[in-house]
């Protein structure tokens, strides 16, 4: 043996987070500024990335040597916490180095970022192979003292290694590793492309009639005076509520369905075909199968099931919801001879002018950013028992990103910290997303490690004269998204593998789903309201009331829409041979949502989804709001910010993770099994 190896056993389990060093989220009383890293040279992330896999596989192999030269006990501490430790003190440097390529405003820093996160999916499925490490721990037992959540561990762990070919023949698993690997870059190729895209139309002020004046004040303009619109979301949404040239609007879906390109869609179709190949050789009929094999659903039959209940009842609503707005397009326009695609959130937003008197403009006075924010913390606080406070002089990858530590309300003590990256960039990442950087676990020295996570979203920046003005469907994304940012943040599960969001991927949603309806509530308007000019006028009661009257206007699209992005996802995975994935998703549209789609509609080229991590997952947003609805209705009947409920959904939903069934968690929250009424009535069927 080695004398590396040999230094392994004789001293403490910390000794293999020495390469990869964690004392940078050791607890402390303090609060930090320099969490993670904003300044990179050439090369430099890609040589710490390299460093740092490097580094774990050297640590990987001494454990394994130490093991089955019995230098080790093998027992819970020195192999499924050891791996845990060593993963997590893994994760804890490349994650923020692959955040980079999300968000980094220099395109060499996000290159290497995306490389990064590329390497390390190769790491993973180099990992979750090795039948010799699995050997080694597949049969060891649970700590006594722990004993549920080290049993969590243990069958996430060995889930990981079995659902990675420790079953298969030599042969067959070295052909599972190839495609893995293949599959791992083949999503990162995919993803960059949309991050790194660039495209823009071209429009006459004319051409862009309806816009907001404080959009058009924000837009670039080329050297004739035209104005440039990108495919951010920003720029998209404010086109298609808002133009009324008929024309700008289809180009804009064009342009915007078209994200991606060809080589997406060839990128998306060969790792649909690795995938249907991958679920072959574990003996799977389907990519579905595989995927839910360990979550709620359990199999592609149960997905279908579930989406059979619900789907000939969403259909026939919106059905009637678009007939309906074809007919309020007639009034406006007599020779109008269909609806088509681009007409759909125009018409539903005049719709709302006119029926309402609600005009999302306006709406957007009453929601500056900033102060919005205040009042999504004074809603956390009070349910959570936590502060936010936000970190002056933080060091941060962009002048208008900020971060906020966490700290709980009492004691004062730091409990965890987030950053919020608000406004669109070039090169940035192109939605909302809530991003782990640091997970929150028990580190060796029994210290418990500060989670850090960070918001990503893209709402529409400030202009000369104005802050960032929210739309409400912006607070209520933000609402949503926080909702991962708190569970990820006040987890206290004790392993990095089963804390904070590492949770069933058809669970994971529900919480965030959860969080959304707190922006329905009235008194709650009332409070993170506050016009821009002078935050102390509040929203309007007569505005509210219309806003919440029209929550359902389009209730039917907006649920339809959900299932079949779901359906798509779960057709492109029980799929066999050669498939067409622009034909089937125009096939999909027009059954679900009942339009046509444009003619060289590549939609499956930008639906992200499929290549970032919720393939055959996609069904779980719908799965997850049966449990949001469910949990929703607890504080509809006993208070919306009940301190006290709060507390007890903090400990049984945010605080476990995956140290126990997610369905027994809500169930336990709830003291009841759960049903699917609320979820029913949500859907208006």
């Amino acid at each position: 043996m080695s004398q590396q190896a040999l230094k392994f056993v004789l001293i403490p389990l910390i000794l293999i987070s020495v390469a990869c060093s964690h004392s940078q989220v050791r607890t402390t009383s303090s609060v930090r500024k320099n969490l993670i890293r904003k300044d990179y040279k050439p090369n430099e992330i890609r040589v710490m990335c390299e460093q740092a896999i490097k580094d774990v596989e050297t640590n990987i192999e001494l454990l394994g040597e130490a093991l089955s030269d019995n230098q080790a006990p093998r027992d819970f501490t020195h192999t499924y916490l050891a791996l845990d430790t060593l993963i997590y003190n893994f994760n804890d440097v490349v994650e923020p180095l692959s955040f980079m390529g999300n968000v980094h405003s220099d395109p060499l820093v996000r290159e290497e970022g995306i490389e990064c996160e590329e390497k390390v999916g190769q790491f993973f499925v180099q990992l979750y192979t090795s039948k010799d490490l699995y050997d080694l721990i597949k049969d060891v037992p649970a700590e006594a003292q722990n004993l549920v959540a080290s049993q969590a561990l243990i069958q996430e762990i060995k889930k990981n290694f079995e659902r990675n070919g420790m079953k298969l023949t030599p042969v067959q698993l070295e052909e599972f590793k190839k495609l893995k690997k293949e599959l791992s870059t083949l999503e990162a190729q995919y993803s960059k492309i949309l991050i790194e895209d660039k495209s823009f139309l071209v429009f006459t002020s004319e051409q862009l009639q309806g816009a907001p004046e404080a959009f058009l004040a924000r837009l670039e303009k080329d050297k004739k005076g035209l104005y440039l619109v990108t495919m951010k979301r920003t720029d998209y949404n404010q086109v298609m509520e808002n133009v009324s040239v008929v024309e700008t609007r289809k180009k804009m879906h064009e342009k915007y369905q078209q994200r991606g390109g060809s080589e997406n869609i060839d990128l998306l179709q060969k790792a649909i075909t690795i995938r249907q190949r991958l679920a072959e050789i574990m003996g799977f009929k389907t990519w579905v199968d595989y995927q839910t094999r360990n979550r709620m659903a359990g199999s592609a039959a149960q997905v279908l099931n579930f989406y059979s209940q619900i789907q000939s009842k969403l259909v026939r609503k919106n059905k009637k919801n678009l007939a309906d707005l074809f007919q309020f397009k007639k009034t406006q326009d007599a020779s109008a001879k269909n609806l088509a695609a681009w007409d759909v959130v125009f018409y539903y937003n005049l719709l709302k002018k006119q029926k309402y008197n609600l005009d999302d403009e306006k709406v957007r006075e009453y929601f500056p950013k900033d102060y919005v924010m205040e009042g999504l913390f004074h809603v956390y606080e009070t349910l959570f028992h936590v502060t936010f406070e936000e970190v002056s002089g933080a060091d941060v990858w962009s002048p208008e990103v900020k971060l906020y530590v966490v700290k709980d309300k009492d004691t004062r003590a730091v409990i965890s910290y987030f950053y919020t990256d608000f406004i669109p960039r070039k090169g940035k990442f192109g939605h909302a997303a809530a991003f782990t950087l640091i997970k929150g676990r028990r580190l060796p020295s029994g210290d418990y490690s500060q989670p850090v996570s960070a918001i990503v979203a893209n709402f529409n920046p400030p202009s000369p004269d104005r802050p960032a003005l929210l739309s409400h469907k912006d607070v209520e994304t933000l609402f949503h998204e926080f909702g991962h940012i708190i569970h990820q943040n006040l987890t206290r599960a004790p392993y990095g593998m089963i804390s904070g969001t590492n949770v069933a991927r058809d669970f994971v949603e529900a919480p965030s789903q959860m969080l959304e309806d707190w922006v329905w509530d009235k008194n709650i308007l009332l409070q993170i309201s506050g016009h821009y000019t002078d935050t102390t006028k509040k929203m309007p009661v007569d505005m509210i009331d219309s806003m919440i009257a029209s929550k359902n206007i389009d209730q039917g699209y907006t649920y339809s829409r959900q299932l079949y992005l779901g359906l798509l996802d779960f057709t492109l995975h029980t799929q066999h041979g050669a498939l067409d994935v622009v034909a089937i998703n125009k096939n999909i549209y027009k059954k679900i949502i009942g339009l046509e789609t444009i003619e060289n509609d590549l939609f499956p080229a930008n639906f992200g989804h499929l290549m970032g991590g919720y393939d055959a997952g996609y069904y779980g947003y719908m799965w997850s709001n049966v449990f949001a609805a469910d949990m929703f209705s607890e504080f509809e009947s006993k208070g919306i910010l009940n301190p006290e409920l709060g507390q007890k959904y903090r400990h049984f939903i945010l605080e476990q993770g995956a140290t126990v069934n997610p369905r027994t968690l809500v169930e336990k929250f709830l003291g009841r099994k759960s049903n699917t009424k609320a979820f029913y009535k949500r859907l208006g069927i």
